[in-house]
């Protein structure tokens, strides 16, 4: 499946989240690897009035959603068809039939199975069974499939701590978005133990030079020490997303994001942190600390 976004108009719309535009009478293909960024509450808000009113029309590779189904996709990593179902579940009150989810499944199928060659040629039957299971039959021609119901189905998601401050953001800590105080005071926690893999960042003006600096404190050690877990420099810039890192964090740990000035201010910044969960032990814990998070210290990666 695809996630193509077609402009309708006659004029190029501008989503100002992602710093791009869908030229005007064409479209635009997001990339797999994109389909995270796409899902943030930001760029949802900004291309909802144009999928409304019809300007924007997503489409799954095969045909045009409409518009309700078309910002669910959006908000999902997954597959169109499974997609609608969830919709229409919902509008019509009731629970996935055991049906439901195997078509779902039988959509995604031809992907699960590419690379896995003992199985490719042969499984052309797909049963769906309630036993949290997956087992490969070549010798029936069957794979059976379940969506586990065990916790660890959720080693490998990826969730997201975001981060803001209006006004000028020079030399300043962000804060939390929904908290009153900056996150060196009320810093973000870590949920899960994880691995740090992306960023993304807007700023008001254009041009901004400035270093965004995530800061982390050990869970259990109070205020510090802190250290400088990653440095990303930027110069004449506005927004910026990446992919790249790969930085693991333990449950607990705090987090807060510092905006070093190193040329021109930046101003109104917003950094939100995307994490992939990589243990899932149901764990819960409380700490006290005093005092807050300092703006220097060591160690960490920078680029």
């Amino acid at each position: 499946m695809k996630k193509i976004i077609k402009n309708t108009t006659l004029v190029d719309i501008i989503i100002k989240p992602m710093g791009l535009s869908v030229p005007a009478n064409s479209f635009l293909l997001v990339e797999p690897s994109e389909y995270r960024l796409w899902m943030t509450v930001d760029v949802i808000a900004s291309v909802l009035p144009n999928i409304v009113s019809g300007d924007l029309v997503v489409n799954d590779g095969s045909v045009d959603l409409d518009s309700d189904e078309g910002i669910h996709y959006l908000s999902h990593p997954g597959f169109a068809k499974s997609t609608r179902f969830e919709i229409n579940a919902l509008a019509a009150g009731k629970q996935f039939t055991k049906k439901n989810t195997q078509n779902a499944i039988e959509e995604s199928f031809p992907r699960i199975v590419k690379d896995a060659s003992p199985v490719e040629n042969t499984a052309r039957e797909i049963e769906f069974t309630g036993n949290g299971v997956s087992i490969t039959n070549p010798s029936s021609n069957k794979v059976v499939i379940d969506i586990p119901s065990v916790p660890n189905s959720t080693i490998c998601s990826i969730y997201q701590i975001d981060y803001a401050l209006k006004g000028s953001a020079n030399n300043k800590f962000l804060g939390v978005i929904g908290e009153s105080k900056s996150s060196n005071d009320a810093p973000g926690v870590v949920v899960w133990d994880s691995d740090l893999i992306g960023m993304s960042f807007t700023n008001y003006k254009p041009g901004a030079d400035f270093d965004i600096q995530v800061i982390h404190v050990d869970s259990g050690i109070g205020a510090g020490p802190n250290t400088v877990l990653h440095t990303w420099s930027l110069t004449n810039v506005r927004v910026g997303r990446r992919n790249d890192l790969s930085i693991p964090v333990n449950y607990g740990d705090k987090m807060a994001i510092y905006i070093k000035d190193t040329g021109k201010n930046p101003h109104s910044v917003r950094v939100s942190l995307f994490f992939k969960i990589t243990n899932v032990t149901p764990t819960v814990t409380t700490e006290d600390f005093s005092g807050n998070i300092s703006a220097t210290g060591g160690g960490g990666s920078s680029s």
